[in-house]
């Protein structure tokens, strides 16, 4: 049994927090570990349900009309399903898909792919409906490396998240406290603009970097000396991975893991720091960071208690005209527990603390940002808990119910406006190619996620991107022979 958890811990430890980026302590980012799993012998208070099945597991009615997009991390297809779990359309590129996915309105297919088993997803590809790659775009890996996410602008640009390479000797010399610093080097994260100028090239016409915005209390002498909790706008060059120093020797230590534009305040984009337990809001008029949210303790104000956010993943503004319009959504993947309680995430949509001139508030008297409204809090079915230690998202759909996406375990499920559980896909495709999926008993380890699913989105029947285009069931995936899915003879 013992032998069995180390190797489940090692597969964690390659799939997992920080990497799904897995570079070994010789490669660039250094060494990257996992959250503190608890552990405990079973059986654990809550523990949730487990699935025995994959593919279509659940549809009753209320479901939404739509399709949704779905791609397995490290897997070289992507899907578009139908209500019924039938593949619709289907998208095979050259490379594996390396985080995220998106579907334009335009009907091409906008995705990070990998070029090598130890990326995240450094190079930007766009295909057509019809998979001609038309635009891809690499950066230079010895100084920037791109991960997590990407977000096409209204103006064709592409957002980008970006670990940029920052020598020892630079982080000393900006009062980062040396003894922190592995393998003699940091990367911090930015974002780029990227402009198209050809086919496989781009200029970044706008960056933001955390560099650009430092505070450290370690060396007088050091430029931007100060007390953090003075200046809540900057980042503490020194702060750890985790309050605790779980993850003191690591590379990238603020570990950005979404960016999100949204067109009504199109001057802004939102940040969600993984590894600092917050959300950012950054100006893109002016660059600075115009409000923080998750975790005070960061910027020197308040305790533990004060925490709402943990490795938390795609905070985002609720578009225009649906419901809970201008609240933003999060998928908060590592609430606190007790020992003994199996870990749980949580979904909040919070409302936040706008002026009544619609700006961000500044901080309070006392230096703390004033916090968002938790409107709505969803951990599950009564009685039950759901868990995704890593990646996930939620998104309001336009009925007014909510997809959610429990990435780690590949399981897609919608709730209507009452939050009951009315569809539920468990993605059957892995790593390897497609399959059958047996998902084991809960044993106080988090699975395997091989089915792994970064996100996923729904997009309703009318979407641009479907006009004119053969909608109609082609297949369906997951035989128990691994192939590459049965082929539909009689539509459902």
């Amino acid at each position: 049994m013992r032998s069995f958890l180390i190797k489940i811990n090692v597969m964690v430890c390659m799939i997992g927090l920080a990497g799904i980026v897995a570079f070994s302590s010789t490669t660039a980012l250094g060494q990257l570990a996992t959250p503190p799993i608890p552990v405990a012998p079973p059986p654990l208070k809550n523990a949730p349900p487990r699935h025995e099945t994959s593919g279509l597991v659940l549809k009753t009615q209320g479901v939404s009309d739509g399709y949704v997009l779905v791609a397995t991390v490290g897997h070289a297809s992507t899907y578009l399903i139908d209500c019924n779990g039938f593949v619709v359309h289907e998208w095979n590129h050259r490379r594996v898909t390396g985080m995220i996915s998106y579907l334009l309105p335009d009907g091409n297919l906008l995705h990070t792919v990998k070029n090598s088993t130890d990326d995240v997803g450094d190079t930007i590809e766009e295909l057509t409906w019809d998979g001609e790659v038309v635009w891809e775009y690499n950066t230079d890996q010895a100084v920037h490396r791109m991960h997590h996410d990407i977000e096409r602008l209204p103006s064709g640009n592409t957002l980008v998240t970006v670990w940029e390479r920052i020598p020892l000797d630079e982080y000393m010399a900006a009062g980062r406290d040396p003894d922190t610093v592995p393998n003699g080097e940091m990367w911090v994260c930015a974002v780029h603009e990227i402009k198209k100028t050809g086919k496989t090239s781009g200029e970044v016409v706008w960056r933001w970097s955390a560099w650009d915005h430092l505070i450290q209390d370690f060396d007088e002498k050091c430029p931007n000396y100060g007390d953090p909790a003075k200046y809540p706008n900057r980042i503490d060059v020194n702060q750890l991975r985790a309050s605790k120093g779980e993850f003191k020797k690591l590379s990238d230590w603020l570990h950005i893991n979404s960016v999100s534009y949204n067109p009504s305040r199109e001057d802004e984009i939102i940040l969600s720091s993984h590894a600092m337990g917050e959300m950012w809001v950054v100006s893109r008029k002016t660059g600075e960071l115009v409000y923080r949210w998750g975790n005070p303790i960061r910027y020197g104000k308040g305790g533990e208690a004060d925490q709402v956010l943990f490795t938390q993943h795609d905070p985002h503004r609720i578009a225009g005209g649906l419901r809970g319009d201008g609240n933003i959504l999060i998928f908060n993947n590592n609430n606190p527990v007790d020992p003994g309680v199996a870990p749980y995430s949580s979904i909040l949509e919070v409302k936040p603390p706008m002026t009544a001139s619609g700006e961000w508030p500044m901080p309070t008297a006392v230096g703390i940002y004033p916090p968002c409204e938790v409107i709505w809090e969803y951990t599950g079915a009564p009685g039950s808990k759901f868990y995704s230690p890593v990646v996930s998202n939620a998104q309001r759909l336009e009925n007014g119910g909510t997809l959610v996406c429990v990435g780690a375990e590949g399981i897609i499920f919608e709730l209507d406006a009452e939050e009951k559980r009315v569809w539920e896909y468990v993605n059957p495709i892995m790593r390897q190619g497609p399959k059958m999926k047996k998902l084991e008993k809960w044993n106080s380890m988090p699975p395997s996620g091989e089915n792994m699913v970064f996100r996923a989105y729904k997009f309703s029947s009318d979407f641009l991107a479907f006009q004119g285009k053969d909608l109609s069931p082609k297949k369906m995936l997951g035989p128990e022979d691994g192939g590459d899915g049965a082929e539909l003879l009689t539509a459902p």
